[in-house]
């Protein structure tokens, strides 16, 4: 007997998105220790907003993340500006400020992306 297929939720757009690797000539690359010290206030918004949402370390990951999506935007889009900076110092305010909407937002998604991984590793396998 055939075993059913999984069905899964559409969130490929999002997750193509948060899998790049440069947009808009913006690299998407991990934080330094430095980068990381100034992003964490920025990072420490995001979790809060995220944690009041219900959001749980086991729960957050790309397929969870469309019921929290209001959540994350409220979180993410007052800060983006400076995250956005703070991770690519090669680029300047201008270029930033030009960058189109839908993509300052993917670029904000997919540099989270690249570095949340070692953050929820971190805390995944830290003793309680």
């Amino acid at each position: 007997m055939a075993k059913p297929k999984a069905v899964k939720k559409e969130t490929a757009g999002l997750s193509s998105f948060m899998d790049a690797q440069e947009l808009e000539g913006f690299k998407v690359r991990e934080w330094t220790t430095k980068q990381f010290c100034q992003i964490y206030p920025y990072l420490k918004t995001i979790i809060d907003k995220m944690v009041d949402d219900g959001v749980t370390l086991d729960t957050f990951d790309a397929e969870g993340i469309m019921e929290h999506l209001p959540a994350l935007t409220d979180a993410i889009v007052p800060i983006m500006p400076n995250l956005i900076q703070l991770s690519c110092p090669e680029k300047t305010v201008e270029e930033f400020e030009a960058l189109p909407w839908p993509t300052a937002i993917q670029l904000t998604m997919a540099i989270l992306k690249k570095n949340m991984e070692h953050l929820t590793d971190f805390f995944g396998s830290a003793p309680s």
